[in-house]
């Protein structure tokens, strides 16, 4: 084979394999970390469960804002209610309160 033929063989193979890693490979998107996945899922609760009331940063609508010390008064709130909202107890999970909390507790932060 001369230089010119092994040349264009070179490149068509580093061609192919750019575009097979291109077409299969894709990026790569890491999995997001707990936090990350906590507060989006506690955002999707508070935005279906909580918001209309509580105003969708939590700020107080009908309801009132949301001055919570920590999970455990989430927790106990949810549990009892307290009038006009009912409780709501059995309605989460535990992982779904931790969720609710995650992204409360963000709210307070911004």
């Amino acid at each position: 084979m001369t230089r010119a033929t092994l040349t264009v063989l070179a490149v068509a193979f580093v061609a192919l394999l750019y575009l097979g890693i291109k077409w299969w490979g894709g990026p790569i998107i890491p999995e997001p970390d707990e936090a990350t996945r906590q507060y989006a899922q506690g955002f999707a609760l508070f935005s279906q469960n909580c918001a209309e009331c509580h105003g969708t940063k939590a700020e107080g609508a009908l309801g009132p804002a949301l001055h919570l010390a920590n999970e455990d008064q989430l927790r106990t709130a949810l549990m009892v209610g307290f009038y006009p909202m009912p409780d709501f107890s059995g309605a989460f999970s535990d992982e779904e309160i931790t969720a609710l909390w995650a992204y409360i507790n963000a709210l307070r932060e911004d």
